[in-house]
């Protein structure tokens, strides 16, 4: 029987400085291949209207970067835990790793940072302000809305104007 698992212990979501590791189970496999892809979140968001999922179609993508690890198969019965790390996963946004091994296949969606949104509204429409995970604003924000992409100002504030045409 061939494994290739997550542990259960895996984090879901990393801060924007944090180092990426993951922990699989491993049985039988003695060649894995791991390709992690970076998702371009406008794009997907702008097509999709929904949030990234681990089941995204890879078929004629690239992989930004791709490592073929070989292990000794001592006993194949026996599982082993692996922790692999991730050190060009620097920067912040969505990745999806995806290991390859004897016919099978396991898959991580890797979010590095988060974003979150305080909203209000005034008499010209809704202010909103983006936040990063530790509640500073986020640099260089911005909100797609209608067709429509509206930039922070000075202060951090992304004014959303009331419209006639919702």
């Amino acid at each position: 029987r061939v494994v290739l698992n997550f542990a259960p212990t895996n984090k879901k979501v990393f801060g924007a400085k944090e180092p990426v590791s993951l922990a699989l189970d491993l049985k039988n496999i003695k060649t894995l291949i791991v390709k992690v892809y970076r998702v371009n979140t406008k794009n997907y968001y702008r097509k999709k209207k929904s949030a990234v999922r681990a089941d995204l179609k890879l078929d004629g993508l690239v992989a930004n970067s791709e490592k073929v690890y070989q292990f000794k198969v001592v006993q194949p019965i026996r599982m082993q835990r692996r922790v692999f790390t991730f050190p060009t996963l620097k920067s912040r946004g969505v990745y999806i790793v995806d290991f390859i091994g004897n016919g099978k296949n396991s898959r991580a969606l890797i979010r590095k940072g988060k974003l979150r949104v305080i909203s209000r509204v005034d008499v010209a429409g809704h202010v909103l302000h983006v936040l990063n995970e530790d509640g500073t604003p986020a640099p260089r924000s911005y909100v797609w809305c209608g067709h429509q992409t509206y930039h922070a100002d000075k202060s951090g504030a992304i004014r959303l104007p009331f419209t006639a045409r919702p």
